[in-house]
């Protein structure tokens, strides 16, 4: 998309080059970004006539995706994305199969999306909100390498509302829960994995794929590049997290947890933690509940963000405040409003205080509001004659 925004005005205007020169119209104050796109399509047909360009490439919904989009995912991003993109992809075919890039509108999906909430799972249950939006998400990510390509003059899916959903998650694990929780593993290695995600704060796929080279045993740290990120993270370790790897060394591989089949790298214990969960009694938490509790344990303890940011391996501190949602946390907020006994027995109204204090407290909140006092306000009452 060719619109942007003036940051000194706030005015949107069109701006794009073609064939060596830029085409840049300022839109009225009053335009909306709707209009900015209408507009930016009726310029572009109009630059590419003048240039005698009369017949725009054209490319059909299904040979778009089998020969751009879905080898570009193969060639840049993990198998997972591309099994989720194809098996998406797949159900989209009754609503754009048969229309170029160009002839697929807002309605068409708006139609998908309505059948995708519609259709249930599996499992015979019903489509999360938050599972429609990821989709969409892939739909909206074919439409944008195609407005780059030029083989379509916007993006659709930006003018269909997206699902709304509660996306606020605040399970952690308790402390009381906790030695249950791992005694409720039947699976060692999954046991451990938990563990060290709980106590280090990894990723599940950074602990899955954690080689013996990345272990610092003189400086006890873990030192790897986090495979989301990509950001260089050194993790001090706890004494337990050191016994479990160190429990692991002699296992016949270059990585602490092989999957017991493949000898590969393990996908995933999701299932694991669920029963473990089941057998200990607690509510049932994912892998990114015990990473939560690590967060949250030290915001509970004190830290500051940076330092909570700095382990967890966050580019920035947008994302930290999840963690301040503790249990411990949201106590001590409640209990630091309560005021002591002796405090709250001697309380008065100002008219019974002392002259002095009640003069004294308005300069201080004079001095905080950064105002002129009012002098008669300040000034001692006189006693009665």
């Amino acid at each position: 998309m060719s619109v942007y925004q003036c940051k000194q005005t706030g005015r949107l205007f069109v701006q794009f080059n073609f064939r060596g020169r830029t085409y840049k119209r300022r839109l009225p104050a009053t335009a909306t970004k709707e209009d900015a796109r209408l507009f930016e399509a009726k310029l572009k047909n109009q630059v590419f006539f003048e240039n005698g360009i009369e017949e725009r490439s054209e490319m059909l919904w299904e040979t778009f995706v089998d020969r751009v989009y879905l080898e570009y995912v193969e060639a840049n991003q993990p198998s997972a994305s591309l099994e989720r993109a194809i098996h998406v992809l797949r159900d989209s075919m009754p609503f754009f199969r048969g229309k170029t890039l160009r002839q697929i509108k807002a309605a068409d999906v708006e139609r998908f999306k309505a059948h995708r909430i519609a259709k249930p799972t599996i499992h015979g249950t019903t489509r999360k909100p938050a599972t429609v939006q990821r989709e969409l998400k892939i739909i909206s990510a074919v439409f944008s390498m195609a407005v780059k390509n030029d083989l379509c003059d916007y993006n659709p899916v930006s003018r269909v509302k997206v699902p709304a959903f509660d996306n606020v998650q605040d399970r952690i694990l308790r402390y009381e829960d906790e030695d249950r929780f791992l005694l409720g593993f039947r699976n060692s290695l999954q046991r451990d994995v938990a563990a060290v995600v709980l106590y280090t704060g990894l990723r599940q796929n950074d602990v899955l794929g954690l080689r013996k080279d990345q272990v610092d045993w003189n400086a006890n740290e873990i030192r790897l590049v986090q495979g989301k990120t990509k950001r260089r993270v050194s993790i001090p370790m706890l004494g337990r997290v050191r016994a479990i790897l160190a429990g692991r060394l002699d296992n016949g591989s270059d990585l602490f947890f092989p999957s017991y089949r493949t000898g590969g790298q393990c996908k995933s214990i999701k299932n694991g933690i669920r029963f473990a969960c089941i057998r200990a009694g607690i509510p049932v938490l994912t892998i990114r509940d015990l990473r939560r509790t690590f967060g949250t344990r030290l915001h509970e303890n004190g830290f500051d963000d940076k330092t909570v940011a700095d382990l967890l391996g966050h580019s920035g501190l947008r994302s930290v405040h999840r963690y301040k949602r503790g249990t411990e946390i949201k106590k001590r907020a409640i209990l630091s409003l309560e005021r002591p006994a002796a405090s709250a027995s001697m309380s008065a109204s100002p008219v019974d205080s002392p002259p002095d204090a009640v003069a004294n407290l308005l300069k201080l909140l004079v001095e905080m509001r950064g105002i002129e006092p009012l002098t008669s306000a300040l000034r001692t009452p006189r006693s009665p004659s």
